[in-house]
């Protein structure tokens, strides 16, 4: 991970480095150990801790094997999102939104990768990885963690050092601000030969509406946590605290990420112990 990655939560990234095992036990030492799952046969170990920041982590081992430990801050409820897991931890989404059109449909965004704090809540699939293992979610929440990320004064400069404005008009800026980058995505067709190799990292950005100082329980170290308008959704980002310059209502947030997400199942789960 990027260093900002872990100021973001409000770690110091070198101390991190340094002692990584030693950050993963004191997270286990404070953890929940109860899960929910209708499979628990399938997971060696699975706890979460609730940083009183409100930062979460899962520290996870799967029975093939694989192992790891997620991230995410809460993100905005109301969100209908369709997923399938790819290896324990890692999965593929969408986010389902009305058509603009046709009201009583819906229509897909982009799909991108997502690590998720509630790995246990999806399938693990067998053989081909494909639709066949998806959910949709009427409530799913969102997040992401920054890797790399700057700000911008406005939407227009924003727009101005990354778009053609000879092709796209200013009523569109916000669209093309709110889509979602995946680089990982290009190789979902091949997705069983790659499984190393894709993440959950992503461009995005949004122009931000809130933002407020939450403190680590863990390190007392301070961390940023955003509300962007995405133009169809609203996304939470968590930042390093020294990022400059600090954002404000109306600037644009937009760079690098780790996309974050856990179902209202997991939602409902954690509200017993906050």
């Amino acid at each position: 991970m990027n260093s900002t990655y872990w100021e973001s939560l409000g770690f110091d990234s070198t101390q991190v480095q340094a002692e990584y095992e030693g950050l993963i036990e004191a997270i286990v030492q404070r953890a929940q150990t109860e899960v929910r799952t209708e499979k628990p046969e399938d997971w060696e170990q699975a706890c979460y801790y609730v940083d009183p920041s409100g930062f979460m982590a899962c520290v996870f081992i799967h029975k093939n094997g694989e192992a790891s430990t997620n991230f995410t801050i809460h993100g905005q409820p109301g969100v209908t999102f369709y997923t399938f897991q790819v290896r324990p931890g890692l999965g593929v989404g969408q986010y389902l939104l009305p058509d603009p059109e046709d009201p009583n449909n819906v229509t897909g965004c982009t799909p991108f990768f997502l690590e998720y704090t509630d790995p246990l809540a999806y399938p693990v699939p067998v053989g081909e990885i494909d639709g066949r293992y998806g959910q949709t979610f009427q409530n799913y929440r969102l997040a992401a963690i920054a890797v790399n990320m700057e700000v911008h004064p406005s939407l227009e400069s924003w727009a101005q050092a990354y778009l053609d404005l000879n092709r796209i008009e200013p009523a569109d800026y916000l669209t093309a601000l709110g889509d979602i980058e995946s680089p990982s995505y290009e190789l979902m067709n091949n997705i069983e030969q790659h499984l190393d190799d894709v993440h959950g990292g992503a461009i995005l950005g949004g122009i931000c509406e809130h933002v407020e100082e939450r403190t680590n329980g863990i390190t007392g170290n301070k961390w940023l946590y955003a509300t962007v308008n995405q133009g169809a959704v609203k996304l939470n980002i968590a930042l390093p605290y020294n990022i400059e310059p600090r954002p404000e209502p109306g600037n644009v947030i937009y760079g690098q990420a780790i996309m974050n997400g856990c179902t209202e199942r997991w939602d409902e789960g954690l509200s017993k112990i906050q």
